[in-house]
């Protein structure tokens, strides 16, 4: 909670390079900590949810949310051949949550300041315009279906 909050910029896939990562600053690092102690307090480790609108606390405003992901297990046959993502795999805003787990592995992708600490969390910011597109996502991702579509936009999330 009091450690330091980081978004990853660029392509959202491994390997990640140190220079990738942008620290979030002052009062939305502060109020990221706390929202998220709040929210690991009131509903435990495995919660996910908003923690933050970046707009308010950015000029120019960055208008991006950033959430404590779901993770959202692939279950539409489908999902391989549209996103190349197969059955099974384990996603957080449509990302395999191998990134995340490989970041908390090794910290050599992490900035060289930080290459003693540990990645932790599967966090994400997505772009205002981007929430009902990520939700159109995550349902295409659970559907057995195979009824549902992926969405016209890729969500903008990072």
């Amino acid at each position: 909670v009091n450690g330091k909050w980081l978004v990853l910029m660029g392509p959202q896939a491994l390997p990640v390079q140190p220079d990738q990562w942008m620290p979030y600053e002052g009062e939305a690092a502060f109020l990221l900590g706390q929202n998220y102690k709040v929210l690991v307090t009131g509903q435990g480790q495995a919660a996910s949810g908003k923690l933050l609108d970046l707009s308010m606390f950015t000029e120019p405003p960055q208008n991006y949310y950033v959430f404590k992901g779901r993770e959202v297990v692939v279950a539409n046959p489908r999902a391989e051949k549209d996103l190349k993502l197969p059955l099974g795999t384990r996603t957080v805003a449509g990302y395999p949550v191998e990134i995340w787990e490989t970041l908390a592995k090794n910290s050599k992708m992490l900035p060289p300041a930080l290459s003693f600490g540990i990645a932790t969390g599967c966090f994400y910011q997505v772009h205002h315009d981007s929430l009902s597109d990520l939700e159109k996502l995550e349902k295409y991702l659970e559907d057995t279906s195979r009824r549902l579509r992926p969405p016209e936009q890729n969500p903008r999330r990072r």
